[in-house]
């Protein structure tokens, strides 16, 4: 009985110490309304994850559009990337994505959001939502 108590504590405390986030919020020029940004559809992503970025992006009152890389217009001042990494623990579940910010004229990163989790904080939380809160965090300075 206490070796069972044992094991749930443990598993929960180990849960927690796997889900993090961390961020580099966008300040000064990105945010002006001449600010043009674009997400940069990743080639493999079968999931549309520019897509919820750039939606998060537009909600929030910026000048964002979508696509691949060779279809960037010139205008552009701000290139969004991203990496996700998925896993699977009796289903597929999103293990980490990273979002970067980068100046289009000199790919220096000027602003970074990232999450990552384990297979027991991920439960229940849709991709989705992982991703709009992990962009959400590029645009809160708090």
């Amino acid at each position: 009985m206490r070796f069972g108590i044992l094991a749930i504590a443990l598993s929960a405390f180990n849960g927690l110490a796997c889900a993090g986030v961390s961020s580099m919020p966008l300040t000064g020029a990105a945010l002006e309304e001449k600010a043009v940004f674009y997400v940069e559809h990743q080639i493999k992503d079968d999931r549309n994850l520019h897509l919820i970025t750039n939606g998060v992006l537009q909600a929030r009152g910026l000048n964002a559009s979508t696509g691949i890389e060779a279809a960037r217009s010139a205008d552009v001042k701000y290139i969004v990337t991203y990496e996700d990494r998925w896993a699977w623990d009796m289903r597929t579940y999103l293990r980490e994505i990273k979002i970067e910010v980068q100046r289009a004229n000199s790919s220096l990163t000027v602003a970074m959001s990232e999450s990552h989790q384990d297979s027991l904080n991920a439960m229940g939380e849709p991709y989705e939502e992982i991703v709009a809160a992990t962009t959400h965090r590029l645009l809160d300075s708090e």
